[in-house]
C-alpha cells in the first residue's frame, strides 16, 4: 500500500501521510488531493477522502482492497468520487466492509444526493427487495457533533468545521494534539491543537491565483497573512497547477508533491 521505501534513519516517526495526489477538483493532471494515512508498522491505514482518481489508481495498483478505512471531509467529486467504484468492488468482488467515517451533517449529500443513485437500486439476494443502503457497502461511522476518530495505530483525528462552500457541511481536522490538515477551506490554519498545544506540521489548502470568488485560500492570502512561525511549519497542498513559484521563498515548507510520503 504504502509508496515509500523505508523510513529515514534520523526520524523518530509515529506514521506517516503518503498524498495519492495535490490537485484541485479541476487539475485531474495533478490527482486528487487525498492522502493514506498509515503507522509506522503498515498495519492500519486511513485514506483521508476517496477522489474518482485516488480509486481508480489505487485498484490499478490492486492497492484498494488494502485500503480498511476512509474518513470524508467534504461532498466535492474530487473527494468522494471514487466512493461508488470502492464500494461496489466491496461487496461484489472484495468481500469486504471497510470503515466509511464522516461527520453526522454530510450524510444526507453523500447518500441522498450522491451516492444512492448509482449504488441504491442493484441485484438483492431473493426475499431482501431490490434496494440497499450504505451500510451494505461500508461498515459506515456517522460522527456527530464534537465527535472524534479512534483507530488502532493511528492518531487520533478531530474534525472541526470549515469553510468551503457557503452553506456546505465541510471539515478540517487535527491528527493528534499538533498537525493540522485544512482540506478545502477559506480560512487560515490556527496555531494551536485541539488540547491548546502548539503545532508541530501543517497541511493548508493553496490556490495559486486569486478569484472574485474564492473558495480556498491562495497563495497570496497565506504569505500576507500567516506568520513566519507557522509558515515554517506548513506545506501546501490541492493547487491548481503545477507551482511556478518557490514556496521556500515565501518562507513555507514547500508543496506536497504526488506520492510524496511524510513522516510525522
Amino acid at each position: 500500500m504504502h509508496l515509500d521505501e523505508g523510513w529515514p534513519e534520523t526520524m523518530q516517526a509515529t506514521f506517516s501521510l503518503t498524498f495519492m495526489g495535490v490537485g484541485g477538483g479541476l487539475s485531474p493532471e495533478l490527482g486528487n488531493n487525498n492522502c493514506l494515512l498509515e503507522s509506522t508498522d503498515r498495519k492500519h491505514n486511513l485514506l483521508i477522502d476517496c477522489g474518482p482518481l485516488t480509486a481508480a489508481s489505487l485498484k490499478m495498483a490492486d492497492q484498494l482492497s488494502a485500503v480498511q478505512a476512509a474518513f470524508i471531509t467534504h461532498v466535492h467529486d474530487d473527494h468522494v468520487g471514487g466512493l461508488e467504484l470502492w464500494a461496489q468492488l466491496n461487496r461484489y468482488v472484495y468481500r469486504q466492509r471497510p470503515k466509511l467515517i464522516f461527520p453526522d451533517t454530510l450524510f444526507e449529500e453523500l447518500w441522498d444526493h450522491g451516492l444512492r443513485g448509482g449504488l441504491e437500486r442493484v441485484n438483492a439476494p431473493a426475499g431482501q427487495g431490490d434496494r440497499v443502503v450504505l451500510d451494505a457497502y461500508f461498515d459506515v461511522h456517522r460522527l456527530l457533533d464534537d465527535g472524534h476518530l479512534e483507530l488502532e495505530g493511528l492518531p487520533v483525528l478531530t474534525p472541526i468545521p470549515t469553510l468551503h462552500v457557503l452553506g456546505k457541511p465541510s471539515y478540517s481536522f487535527f491528527l493528534g494534539e499538533d498537525i493540522y490538515y485544512s482540506s478545502d477551506t477559506q480560512y487560515l490554519p490556527p496555531a494551536l491543537g485541539p488540547t491548546g498545544k502548539p503545532l508541530r506540521a501543517i497541511f493548508q489548502d493553496c490556490q495559486l491565483f486569486d478569484a472574485p470568488h474564492m473558495v480556498h485560500t491562495s497563495l497570496a492570502q497565506l504569505a500576507r497573512d500567516m506568520t513566519p512561525e507557522l509558515k515554517r511549519i506548513t506545506r501546501l497542498m490541492h493547487y491548481n497547477h503545477a507551482p511556478d513559484v518557490d514556496a521556500a521563498a515565501l518562507g513555507f515548507i514547500g508543496f506536497v508533491e504526488r506520492g510524496q510520503p511524510i513522516w510525522l
